[in-house]
């Protein structure tokens, strides 16, 4: 989770560690989280050999929040990696590659085909999926209409 304690807008993100649009969107994301955005990220392991490494260092973390964020401020700066900044975990716990199995098939039941996709309820409390970083316009608009659970 990062962003706003109390949510005043809530959206999920499908995300992986070597997306380079995940890393767009989560550039363009933080301006959000001081007008009350919280953003909770479902990690996945899909674009790379070293994905399912890097997202499982995430989420074996003390702080998964702290080492999305060093991924992402270290995009593209480890050695021989164009993706993600932060080092992939070589033996990931059973239970945490259960639970990259099961956000990867949360992905596939929403009909998602790539990362990053965002989803949010509106205040109808109907169901959102944008697949892709959408565009500055449109972003603020799916923000704005994001509701708190």
């Amino acid at each position: 989770m990062q962003g706003a304690p109390r949510p005043v807008h809530l959206i999920y993100v499908i995300t992986d560690a070597d997306c380079p649009y995940c890393h767009e969107l989560w550039l363009s994301l933080q301006p959000f989280y001081a007008s009350g955005l919280q953003v909770r990220y479902v990690m996945v392991g899909v674009v790379s050999r070293d994905s399912p490494g890097k997202a499982a260092a995430i989420l074996e973390a003390p702080s998964p929040s702290l080492a999305l964020e060093q991924n992402e401020k270290n995009w593209a700066r480890l050695p021989d990696d164009l993706g993600g900044g932060i080092a992939s975990l070589r033996r990931p716990k059973s239970a945490t590659l259960a639970a990259l199995s099961s956000n990867e098939e949360l992905m596939h039941d929403l009909g998602v085909q790539g990362t990053p996709a965002l989803i949010y309820r509106s205040a109808d409390h109907a169901m959102h999926v944008v697949q892709s970083a959408p565009e500055p316009a449109k972003l603020r608009s799916i923000i704005a209409a994001a509701a708190p659970l």
